[in-house]
């Protein structure tokens, strides 16, 4: 019988025959078609070194045209930012006192964070560490980092 890293690897090998034709398969189907769950499939793609990637619940693969196995988060800043940097602007004309806002991850938002400084009541709700690390230093923004509440002051008593 085959070891967990076998089991697997033969599931890669049959998920890049499928793919082979430089078509993209769903999750779901790929986990019918080698009879595990999607969540299998997402361990093999992450825990072995593999040619195939998932983007949007499909696999493809990594040669695959328009596809790029790695998000740079840095890179995808710098991208487009002065559009970026417009729309946070109008987004901010409908920021008040005392919103929620969820900003979710990703490089779009972030021009946003630093116009937020001075906002006296605010509660920025999410679950994107760039987004938390930069909301965290904002004096009067309440962060809730999803999981836990999230504060800038401990007071440890004895």
């Amino acid at each position: 019988m085959p070891t967990m890293n076998g089991r697997s690897a033969l599931r890669l090998a049959k998920l890049q025959e499928a793919l082979a034709s430089g078509g993209t398969l769903h999750l779901r189907d790929a986990a019918e078609l080698c009879d595990v769950s999607e969540m299998t499939i997402r361990r093999d793609l992450t825990t072995q070194a593999t040619a195939i990637s998932l983007l949007g619940g499909r696999l493809v693969m990594a040669s695959y045209p328009g596809v790029t196995p790695i998000y740079d988060l840095t890179e995808q800043q710098a991208s487009h930012y002065q559009a970026k940097y417009r729309l946070c602007q109008r987004a901010l004309a409908f920021i008040e006192e005392g919103d929620t806002l969820f900003i979710d991850c990703g490089s779009t938002l972030i021009p946003l964070l630093s116009q937020l400084s001075h906002f006296q009541e605010l509660t920025v709700v999410t679950y994107a560490l760039n987004v938390a690390n930069a909301v965290a230093v904002l004096p009067n923004v309440r962060l809730v980092l999803l999981g836990f509440l999230c504060c800038l002051t401990v007071v440890w008593q004895r």
